[in-house]
């Protein structure tokens, strides 16, 4: 959703939101997976992921908010998590930390979930899903 404003010279001009500027990575993109899968071939979205160094980045994206319900990213760093003494961002909930995720970021998103982020200690594990009209979609990356 965009903002109105006003300048001093009473021009109107639209701004994205605050949020809209934290919804991408930086870095180079160095991979784009569709997320597809249920009990069809749909493809409703997509995982990104980034690398700037080792700061790795990623989030999901849908095509379209049409029936989303649900939309998910998770990051893993390569690091065993018992020998991890930091998680990336959004941290993981002790749940999903015992699991071996390092960021997650997951919710009743519409357009995109993410970014997660945290540091290449390894290999790379990326797992990015929407759930639409009650039907879950997956993306998973390895790098």
């Amino acid at each position: 959703m965009a903002v109105t404003t006003m300048s001093m010279a009473g021009m109107a001009t639209m701004t994205a939101p605050a949020s809209a500027a934290t919804a991408g990575c930086k870095g180079t993109r160095i991979a784009k997976v569709p997320v597809k899968g249920g009990q069809t071939p749909a493809e409703v979205g997509y995982l990104e992921v980034y690398a700037r160094s080792r700061m790795m980045c990623a989030r999901t994206v849908a095509y379209n908010s049409k029936g989303t319900q649900w939309m998910s990213v998770r990051l893993n760093d390569g690091l065993n998590n018992k020998q991890d003494t930091c998680c990336g961002t959004p941290s993981p909930t002790d749940a999903e930390w015992k699991v071996g995720w390092d960021a997650v970021d997951s919710g009743r998103y519409s357009s995109h979930a993410g970014p997660a982020m945290d540091y290449d200690n390894g290999t790379v594990r990326v797992h990015g899903y929407i759930k639409k009209y009650g039907i879950m979609y997956t993306a998973r990356w390895v790098g």
